[in-house]
């Protein structure tokens, strides 16, 4: 780096002498006092591509000033400098964007179609936010401040008081931390679910929602993080170890099932009276997600900003920063779309639950055509949930050159066009709905598909069958993600062969899922059953939808506060992985027991109050 420096000084033009002339005393400085803040400056300067030197020990230095010089993205190709305070962006612009800067050179000879003249230039002190108090933070803070109160006040009323009928206390109560711990190892009470019993499906969401964090926190170490052996890692995102976390965001669709059968089972059970609560339903979904989407999206907005800090800490906030024009995108579930087409951050994993709303809106109906007038159209429009997000995407693929690694250079574009868009994402949730009204009349209709699993050799079959294609669907990507090249643009498949891809492999996931999952709520697979509905797994199920609208802020947190480049390699994934589980978990837990829990028994209150007369009847 100081050969780099060396020669960046002798190729500018001289138009810059301050900051050159003080940059020349710092190089000069080598052999001088410890002492001397340009020694200092030297010393706190990356010694090579990638370093980011020692950030806090610049800034504390009055007279410097520390840069970070940014040439590529993604992956990143920066260097860290502790320069002169005289230096202005404007100088190393001048030093950089050179038409000899040998840096730039010698990136363009390891990266093909390198973009000479795009350097940016940061000083990340400056370009921090500000952490001055303001009304959003003052309203979260007290926000915060009352439900710590009112969990006091209904722990204590639930430890001395719940016999002796204090008056209104029942809301209180709703708010006591120690009935919701019980709450989160209880299990649904079978006078709900009937005969059918749906606790396999916790171990389903835990597992879940550890393997959609493992995803991201490669993501975020490959993408957005500053690496060491940057000049291996086209090697090491390509290992064949690396290969499960490509199937990650298959949870998501595991999740969009799990959804689409829940919805289906209760729903179609409620049409099974004489008066549907059309109201109810939705009111109820809706409050149900949004009290808690809410909480967590305003609470990390107005604090994220105070909970780290270091040479990339200015580039936090990245789910949150577009919550300033569009928040009220997440309120009425559009965010998947607003602005232009494309969807905001706003909110995290915000557009998932945009979908999922989306999907929702039109289960009652196609459930209601299914009970109340034909199960031939009901079918048929269950069908099309399905099979309609194919077409949709292959011309969504096709139109946009999408690429389907989710890493490459494109990425933004698979994201905005179809990764968030329900018309490409529905596949799995239609299955879904599809085995909720299978489960739910199997001892009601004498449907073919139930003779067919209680032949144990034809659902063997189909067991194994399903999980070739679930091992195929994840470990064929391999092939793609094997060859990023050096621009890192993933380009091994042709566009005819990304929108194949894109257009089946959800539909071939949820069939498979589908043909696991289904014999197990029938009653098959024992062993299954029993592996996944261990108790263990019902609590960490209770908290996974506060874990998984909390992990990318956590995840954001700690891979910004980054002070050092991170060497990638698998034990970084796994050191990095395991203990942002175990933070989101513990971070999870409050939330729950002082937001999640006493919504949903208020809820519950009011429901049984204004609607119970309807559900009866």
């Amino acid at each position: 780096m100081l050969i780099f420096l060396l020669c960046l000084l002798a190729s500018s033009n001289g138009n810059i002498d301050q900051c050159l002339e003080d940059w020349g005393k710092v190089l000069s400085s080598i052999y001088d006092n410890w002492h001397n803040g340009y020694t200092k400056m030297l010393y706190y300067t990356g010694k090579s591509l990638n370093d980011l030197g020692r950030y806090h020990k610049c800034t504390d230095i009055s007279e410097a000033k520390y840069a970070l010089i940014e040439f590529y993205k993604p992956p990143w190709f920066t260097i860290a400098l502790c320069g002169p305070e005289t230096c202005s962006k404007n100088d190393y612009y001048e030093i950089f964007n050179s038409s000899n800067n040998v840096i730039s050179l010698y990136l363009d000879s390891v990266i093909p179609d390198f973009p000479n003249n795009n350097t940016n230039i940061y000083f990340p002190q400056e370009e921090s936010a500000d952490l001055k108090m303001n009304v959003g933070r003052i309203f979260m803070l007290i926000t915060v401040f009352i439900l710590i109160i009112l969990g006091f006040i209904g722990t204590s009323i639930s430890l001395k008081y719940k016999d002796k009928g204090i008056k209104g206390s029942n809301y209180f109560m709703c708010f006591s931390v120690y009935d919701n711990l019980k709450n989160l190892s209880l299990r649904k009470n079978e006078d709900r679910l009937g005969t059918i019993r749906f606790d396999f499906l916790d171990g389903v969401r835990v597992m879940c929602v550890c393997w959609v964090m493992l995803g991201h926190v490669v993501m975020q170490i490959s993408i957005y993080s500053i690496i060491g052996n940057i000049f291996d890692l086209e090697n090491k995102i390509s290992h064949p170890s690396v290969t499960m976390v490509y199937g990650g965001y298959y949870a998501v669709d595991t999740n969009f099932w799990i959804s689409g059968f829940l919805g289906g089972y209760f729903i179609i059970k409620m049409l099974s009276g004489k008066n549907f609560p059309w109201i109810y339903v939705y009111l109820h979904r809706y409050i149900r997600v949004t009290i808690l989407f809410v909480f967590t999206t305003m609470m990390f907005w107005a604090f994220e900003k105070f909970m780290g800090a270091g040479p990339l800490w200015f580039l936090s906030g990245q789910y949150t920063k577009d919550c300033y024009d569009y928040w009220w995108t997440t309120l009425l579930y559009v965010n998947n779309f607003v602005p232009n087409f494309k969807g905001n951050s706003c909110g995290g994993v915000g557009w998932f639950l945009a979908e999922d709303m989306q999907f929702f809106l039109v289960t009652p109906p196609i459930l209601y055509v299914f009970s109340k007038y034909s199960q031939k159209i009901g079918w048929i429009l269950i069908g099309l949930l399905a099979i309609i997000p194919m077409g949709a995407t292959a011309a969504v693929a096709e139109y946009y050159n999408l690429n389907m690694v989710m890493i490459s250079e494109e990425d933004r574009n698979l994201i905005s066009y179809y990764y968030v868009k329900p018309y490409c994402r529905a596949t799995p949730y239609a299955f879904g709905l599809a085995c909720g009204i299978l489960v739910y009349n199997q001892y009601r209709e004498p449907w073919r598909i139930y003779s067919f699993l209680k032949i144990k050799n034809l659902r063997l079959l189909i067991f194994i069958l399903a999980l070739f294609m679930i091992n195929f669907l994840i470990f064929i990507q391999f092939t793609a993600y094997h060859y990023p090249g050096k621009d890192f643009r993933f380009s091994k498949w042709s566009q005819s062969e990304n929108t194949a891809w894109m257009s089946l492999n959800k539909f071939f996931y949820s069939l498979s899922i589908s043909s696991i999952f289904l014999p197990c709520l029938l009653g098959y697979y024992p062993w299954i059953q029993n592996i996944l509905s261990y108790r263990l797994w019902t609590p960490f199920a209770r908290l996974t939808f506060a874990v998984y609208l909390i992990h990318l802020y956590i995840i954001d947190i700690i891979f910004k506060s980054q002070n050092i480049s991170l060497y990638f390699s698998n034990l970084t994934i796994i050191s990095s992985f395991i203990p942002i589980v175990v933070i989101c978990y513990f971070s999870a837990l409050p939330i729950v027991l002082l937001v999640e829990i006493p919504a949903a028994k208020i809820e519950k209150m009011h429901r049984e109050s204004v609607f119970s007369k309807k559900i009866d009847r």
